[in-house]
């Protein structure tokens, strides 16, 4: 089983314990980092995020994950608010954020190419359509591995300095 599987399995598992805790599951992700694995659990309210509410759901969500055993060998899990470069899961984040920059890393290249930055034009039933420098490019959401909002502020910040490094 592949790690999108995975954390989709993982999202069911897990999701009306998280909203039992009071917070909204916007999505989960299994990534591999420095050799290690990491189950992401990305969580949200109208009021924010505090780590009280990371710790709290982390807690709750630990038991289900040991039960399950849905990932193999060990891996680390983090639960933390979506940030500043929040990432998109459903539907209904792409319909949120119409309009908006984001950066798209798909699971199979469509036209050669995997990673697409542009604006969120509209979203239909099973895709998501982004209007990027080279063109528009119609995108389903079964091909997206990763998606993420591009902040205002990182899109008028020059691209030497975004990555830390001074011009």
């Amino acid at each position: 089983m592949d790690f999108k599987s995975i954390a989709k399995r993982i999202e069911n598992e897990i999701q009306s314990t998280v909203e039992r805790e009071g917070v909204e599951l916007l999505g989960v992700e299994l990534v591999t980092e420095g050799g290690r694995k990491i189950l992401r659990v990305y969580i949200d309210s109208e009021i924010g995020i505090s780590l009280k509410d990371c710790e709290r759901v982390s807690k709750a969500i630990d038991p289900i994950l040991e039960r399950t055993d849905i990932i193999e060998g060990r891996y680390f899990l983090e639960v933390s608010s979506p940030g500043i470069e929040r990432p998109l899961f459903k539907k209904k984040d792409y319909d949120r954020f119409a309009g908006e920059k984001i950066k798209i890393t798909t699971c199979s290249p469509i036209e050669g190419r995997k990673n697409f930055t542009g604006k969120i034009k509209l979203t239909k039933e099973d895709s998501v359509l982004i209007e990027t420098n080279e063109g528009e490019f119609e995108i389903s959401f079964d091909n997206i591995n990763k998606a993420k909002l591009i902040p205002k502020e990182f899109e008028e910040m020059p691209q030497k300095r975004r990555k830390g490094k001074r011009e």
